[in-house]
């Protein structure tokens, strides 16, 4: 998978989910999982263009290990952002 930025994320606090997407999520056509609480989200190509965390509070070192290091490195560089983007607006 090239780096690419977050294009968007969707967080949904009622089943505490979070979509990750690296693409346009209407280009999904193939979800597979990961770990049972991870899913890679691909396109017509077999790129990997999002990943959806079941429920994020469960997140542990097990999901992180057997995502591809790009996206974790981008989940990692997402949840920086989250986190001064909600101290920001406190």
């Amino acid at each position: 998978m090239e780096t690419e930025i977050v294009r968007s994320l969707y967080y949904n606090p009622d089943t505490d989910t979070l979509d990750i997407w690296l693409g346009d999520p209407s280009s999904e056509t193939d979800a597979e999982p990961i770990t049972e609480n991870l899913v890679s989200k691909r396109n017509r190509r077999g790129e990997i263009i999002g990943f959806e965390i079941i429920t994020l509070g469960k997140l542990n070192s097990e999901d992180m290990r057997k995502m591809p290091e790009e996206a974790r490195v981008l989940l990692k560089e997402s949840a920086n952002r989250l986190s001064i983007v909600s101290r920001t607006h406190k």
